[in-house]
């Protein structure tokens, strides 16, 4: 039922605003502490080269010392069928004797002995020892630029089952840090510099192998040596010394030619490379054109990478909300700036990341003189009402301003800070208000209410009530409502397959006004009915047990990737589907083992129309993008589910 109702019945959702998604940012990195770490490793490191015997050698991977007596860990296939191999310390030494004593084909590690001994071997560090979101170093070579550090966060450990080319077998460490595209090979290290894992080379998701799953290759007897030609030179080693990648700013310690605050003054044109599903390039060239600095700056986007000045690359580690951009020259490679913002969805990624991006340009290039109306990214909407609004939930300390235009609704907390939700992806809007007979109640529950929540919906990967399961579904204990009874609003829109709920607190006096606005826009982009208003928790969920009658099971023949959440498949899943407003749905997916439908496994949205005939048995059809398989459209009864 589709209505604008006035009652004060508690309607909880799942709210958005959590983590201080709206504006968090890195810290910036030690330069003190980590130069103290690359130089504690640098003597732990070599760079290989390879050669097939007749011609020269190339660099093919790093390698760790793990005993002191001359063993190394390097890459498997980088020395696999090689006549030649070398290895070069950072200090310049190089040994032309190398002997390969063991492999680990399904990790892609090898060991290989030099005859040295007194090499210095680092500590190394179990993955049982750190947990999400712990700080972590890249160690890594650059072939244009020698070894780098570039500081990230820990995320988890998971199979490499799940990871697209990463093989299968075996465990992987997942962390959140940028790496040069002409790193071949390194070391995860930990905040104390112990060694954590092996990167896995030529992959380009943020993996390394556990050290402690290949340590024991170090044991292993015999040898093949590998020959050697001293005639034969390998490259020179970089003219440039070790340096630190920030997460932001810019590189320090590069000759005059490529000086990176140089570059940033003086380039013109720019080309986004977006290398996740989840970031539409012309979503974030929206926000740099909202950007009146790049506008100061005659900055220009181009088409061609090849004919840009820089490129600039976004990437989202998987199962995490930080989004990350370098800014690299075309020219030389060099990474001119990085950096990451937290954010749930692209419409709020991208203005955070045009933001932090026209920072680090500032920074070289210094504030431009703009017209003075230009300052904010929802100018279009001056001369419209804006109403105070708290977020929901971890951010309900946070003060927004709310303004909604007849294009997209916009959450500002700062300048350059501020989310946009287009008005035409809009699927539902709830009003709920809490009454002050349940204050204690929720207060006392809210802790037990996110465990309980997370606990449902975990599987394994971490607490996942984030990815846009309603409050309805995982129970109210999770919103944590303080002081007088307060009314709030809950957004729930769709971002590609991906369905994302924001809520928010508004005056007594306000709510329904905000409600009769948002309806109003969202009719002239959806038509003459298109919002779906409601204020009944209850309604909900007999809505859902009602659906959840006629839920049916369904195969999916690979592992199929739905928004945010954790992989689906290969197997068979129970789908429930609920209609909504403008001819789509909400899709809910569980275990099929889940008889009670309790343990949520994804939800996504989908187009629903009526096909020309009924089909005997429930059907999913795939697309790969990216490298990986996405839903493209559901068939049953007399149903097509079309996905975006």
């Amino acid at each position: 039922m589709k209505r604008l109702s006035a009652s004060c019945l508690p309607l909880l959702f799942f709210p958005l605003w959590c983590s201080g998604i709206l504006a968090e940012t890195p810290e910036n990195v030690s330069q003190s502490s980590s130069t103290e770490t690359l130089g504690l490793f640098l003597p732990s490191l070599a760079d290989v080269f390879t050669s097939d015997g007749s011609g020269p050698f190339s660099a093919a991977s790093a390698a760790l010392v793990v005993r002191s007596d001359g063993l190394l860990l390097t890459g498997y296939r980088s020395v696999a069928g090689a006549k030649q191999i070398r290895v070069r310390f950072s200090n310049g030494e190089v040994y032309d004797r190398v002997e390969l004593m063991a492999f680990d084909e399904r990790r892609d590690v090898a060991v290989v002995r030099i005859p040295a001994v007194g090499l210095r071997v680092p500590t190394p560090v179990t993955v049982t020892e750190l947990k999400r979101d712990d700080p972590v170093g890249v160690i890594c070579y650059s072939q244009a630029h020698g070894w780098l550090l570039t500081k990230g966060t820990f995320v988890r450990t998971r199979m490499a089952d799940e990871v697209p080319g990463a093989g299968s077998g075996y465990r992987v460490v997942s962390f959140s840090a940028l790496i040069t595209p002409d790193c071949i090979g390194g070391v995860l290290v930990d905040s104390r510099g112990r060694a954590l894992g092996l990167l896995l080379h030529g992959q380009e998701t943020a993996l390394a192998v556990p050290l402690e799953s290949v340590l024991g290759l170090a044991n292993a007897g015999g040898g093949t040596v590998l020959g050697s030609a001293s005639s034969t030179s390998i490259p020179a080693s970089t003219a440039q010394p070790a340096r630190i990648e920030r997460n932001t700013g810019t590189e320090k310690g590069a000759s005059p030619s490529s000086d990176p605050i140089e570059i940033l003054r003086g380039f013109g044109t720019y080309y986004v490379k977006s290398n996740t599903i989840y970031m539409n390039s012309d979503v974030l060239l929206a926000s740099f054109r909202e950007k009146p600095e790049f506008a100061a700056w005659k900055l220009r986007s181009v088409d061609d990478a090849g004919s840009a000045d820089l490129t600039i690359e976004i990437t989202v580690p998987f199962l995490s909300w930080e989004w990350n951009y370098r800014m690299v020259h075309r020219a030389t490679g060099l990474v001119l700036a990085s950096g990451k913002v937290k954010a749930l969805e692209q419409h709020q990624a991208a203005p955070l990341l045009a933001a932090d991006i026209a920072k680090a340009i500032e920074s070289a290039r210094g504030v431009p003189e703009m017209p003075r109306n230009a300052a904010s990214p929802a100018s279009r909407l001056a001369g419209s009402k804006k109403w105070r609004v708290k977020g929901g939930a971890a951010l309900e300390n946070h003060d927004l301003t709310l303004a909604i235009g007849e294009d997209a609704i916009f959450f500002d907390e700062s300048p350059g800070k501020h989310v946009e939700i287009p008005t035409r992806s809009i699927l539902s809007v709830y009003h709920f208000v809490t009454e002050n007979r349940e204050q204690q109640r929720r207060l006392q529950d809210w802790e037990h209410g996110w465990d309980k929540a997370c606990e449902w919906t975990g599987n394994g990967e971490g607490c996942i009530a984030l990815y846009g399961a309603p409050i309805w579904l995982l129970g109210e204990g999770i919103l944590r409502i303080k002081g007088p009874a307060s009314h709030f609003i809950a957004l729930r829109w769709q971002d590609d397959q991906s369905i994302i709920e924001v809520s928010m607190q508004v005056a007594a006096l306000e709510w329904k006004e905000i409600l009769e606005r948002l309806l109003a826009v969202t009719r002239k982009n959806q038509g003459a009915d298109p919002l779906e208003v409601l204020a009944d928790a209850g309604q909900l969920r007999q809505e859902f047990e009602k659906a959840k009658q006629k839920s049916m099971k369904i195969f999916l023949e690979s592992v199929v990737h739905i928004g945010r959440w954790p992989p689906l498949g290969p197997g068979d899943f129970r789908m429930v589907v609920l209609a909504r407003n403008d001819d789509r749905a909400e899709v809910f997916f569980f275990d099929v083992a889940d008889t009670k439908l309790e343990k949520l496994r994804a939800v996504a949205a989908a187009h629903l129309e009526k096909a020309p005939r009924e089909v005997g048995t429930i059907s999913a059809t795939l697309r790969d993008k990216s490298d990986l398989k996405l839903l493209d459209e559901i068939r049953f009864e007399d149903v097509i589910l079309r996905f975006d």
